[in-house]
């Protein structure tokens, strides 16, 4: 073959390696790219579904301290609330949630359903109780569960935010402390009324 020849054969390796290696360079950075994207919705979502426990367990609170009053003041005050409040709804199904971390989708997809199951429980307890319509149900009924729920709510949303390294809410946080204290005294009633009646 003459010069040209192979000078134009070694050109068009030249030409096929350094399209080949741009073509490996171009959909390394659309990659990057993508993944930054997929990461910037899944955060953005982890934020709407942490706020989202976060005010449910703000609801689940009130509804406790409004329980805690009216078991104080021996039905003088608060309200004797029966099950859980409603599940703030999850923001709509969108393709994003495929974007979060397994090991937590999850333990979000089942929470309402755990939250149905367990007021549909209280509710029937409260039923098969049979306290007199003058007495109202036992507020106790309503009132471990509602505790329990509060809990598993602000733990997810804890779980959701350090997945997705968002920062924690401090006054979540001040007010799961608070809730703690509430519920201990709430357990130990229970404990020496139980010792006292032998229940």
């Amino acid at each position: 073959m003459s010069d040209g020849g192979i000078a134009l054969v070694q050109v068009l390796q030249i030409g096929g390696l350094a399209g080949v290696i741009s073509a490996v360079v171009a959909a390394s950075i659309k990659e990057h790219f993508d993944g930054r994207e997929r990461a910037r919705k899944a955060q953005f979502l982890a934020l709407r579904l942490s706020l989202a426990l976060e005010t449910y367990f703000r609801i689940c609170v009130d509804r406790i301290f409004d329980i805690e009053d009216f078991r104080g003041s021996r039905g003088n005050g608060g309200d004797n609330h029966v099950g859980l409040p409603a599940f703030v709804a999850f923001p709509p199904d969108s393709d994003d949630w495929r974007y979060l971390k397994h090991s937590i989708t999850d333990e979000l997809l089942n929470f309402p359903s755990e939250v149905r199951a367990i007021d549909e429980s209280i509710h029937f307890e409260v039923f098969m109780d049979g306290r007199g319509a003058d007495d109202g149900p036992d507020p106790e009924i309503t009132l471990k569960p509602l505790y329990e729920v509060a809990f598993r709510s602000i733990e997810l949303a804890k779980k959701v935010r350090d997945q997705h390294a968002l920062p924690e809410v401090e006054r979540a946080r001040a007010l799961e402390g608070r809730l703690l204290e509430k519920q201990t005294a709430f357990l130990d009633h229970l404990q020496r009324e139980r010792a006292e009646t032998g229940f």
